[in-house]
């Protein structure tokens, strides 16, 4: 009977805790990658009578649970030490040798069927780049695409190997994705970086290229990317080609280093991250008298060049456009929505002396492509 009592007690106190920490406001435990919660809605007859405020009240009540965060790390901590495995849903995949992934690249590694892009959508996208190439060179501007890997294409061998599917060498994404299109490219006869090949092919030691915990590849790598953008760069516009270094330095990482990115979306306890990270040691020439205006065309990768760019002081103005929805400028704050062919859309995109079209394999998917959408906007406006 006694055990039976302290058996309710503690079921009591395990259902009771999180609603005493949330009545008592006991401080949280940070949680990376997780988002602000709602406000708690106002009560009104019309939100009850649809049921709105029902909805939204339990999902802020969910969010606001006392000890919420604290049960998510020690469940996380679990999972990791005793399962080497990160809750289903989770952006972070934990490989061979701790090599952290990001979902994304898992999933295109294992792209097949349907989810690849026809031939007929890759041969179009690689015309319209071709078109706009051609365009640009005219007025001695330039168009750059350039290839970047997936975390999975850099490290294969520690893809984990419960999220592997057995679809044979090469994988069916690399065939139908970053092979075709680099053959309609030739086809096209456009110039290119394959990047890809570049970093995979590095002497370099692959941890200076492309850290273990990080998401996206080291800036190193993309120093060494933006050296064969100007090369093409020179090549198209007939510019004298420019020295770029990529000299690699090691560096103490503290935790919020934007390298140990993955390791603090894992929000566990006891788990081991990178202590050294590489940046580029460079001393910066003086700013050239016209210096290009340069735009980057990207996903979150294209950040790694466009800082590098800025680095280097060898550009005027830098924009990324993100995803083709988000216009940032470098030195300023914020963001404004893309809009294209409005009067200020006009005046940035259609002026620009380099684009830097990103072919990250992960998101490049012919026929339904961000870059596609900003190519032949470009091309519809600046015309034949």
């Amino acid at each position: 009977m006694l055990t039976r009592k302290i058996l309710v007690a503690f079921y009591l106190l395990i259902i009771c805790a999180p609603v005493a920490a949330k009545l008592l406001h006991v401080r949280e435990h940070r949680l990376e990658g997780s988002f602000a919660p709602a406000p708690r809605p106002p009560l009104t007859l019309a939100s009850v009578r649809n049921e709105e405020f029902q909805i939204k009240t339990t999902a802020w009540f969910e969010a606001t649970l006392g000890l919420r965060s604290w049960a998510m790390w020690i469940d996380n901590s679990i999972l990791y030490h005793l399962f080497h495995e990160t809750k289903w849903g989770s952006h972070v995949a934990i490989g061979e040798s701790r090599m952290l992934f990001e979902r994304d690249d898992i999933n295109y590694f294992n792209k097949s069927g349907d989810a690849l892009p026809t031939p007929m959508a890759v041969d179009q996208l690689a015309g319209e780049i071709a078109r706009l190439q051609v365009r640009l060179r005219r007025e001695n501007r330039a168009l750059v695409p350039i290839f970047l890997p997936s975390k999975t294409t850099f490290y294969p061998g520690n893809v984990p190997s419960m999220w592997t599917r057995s679809l044979g060498e090469p994988r069916p994404a690399q065939v139908h994705v970053y092979q075709a299109m680099k053959t309609a490219l030739d086809r096209h006869k456009v110039s290119y970086v394959d990047g890809i090949d570049l970093l995979v092919s590095s002497p370099m030691q692959r941890k200076v290229l492309w850290g273990r915990d990080a998401r996206h590849f080291s800036p190193v790598a993309g120093c060494l990317c933006m050296d064969a953008v100007m090369r093409v760069y020179a090549e198209l516009t007939g510019n004298p080609p420019v020295d770029y270094p990529c000299v690699a330095r090691a560096v103490v990482a503290p935790r919020a280093h934007s390298e140990l990115d993955l390791f603090r979306l894992l929000n566990a306890w006891l788990v081991g991250r990178e202590r050294m990270v590489y940046e580029v040691q460079r001393t910066p020439p003086p700013k050239p008298a016209a210096p290009p205006n340069a735009m980057w065309i990207s996903t979150s990768f294209g950040w790694l060049l466009e800082i590098d760019a800025v680095q280097s002081n060898l550009f005027g103005e830098i924009h990324v456009d993100y995803y083709n929805m988000s216009l940032f400028q470098d030195g300023k704050e914020g963001s404004v929505e893309v809009k294209p062919h409005t009067p200020d859309w006009k005046r940035i995109f259609l002026t620009r002396d380099l684009y830097v079209l990103e072919l990250h394999e992960s998101y490049l998917t012919p026929g339904a492509f961000f870059g596609g959408d900003a190519v032949r906007a470009i091309l519809e406006d600046l015309g034949p």
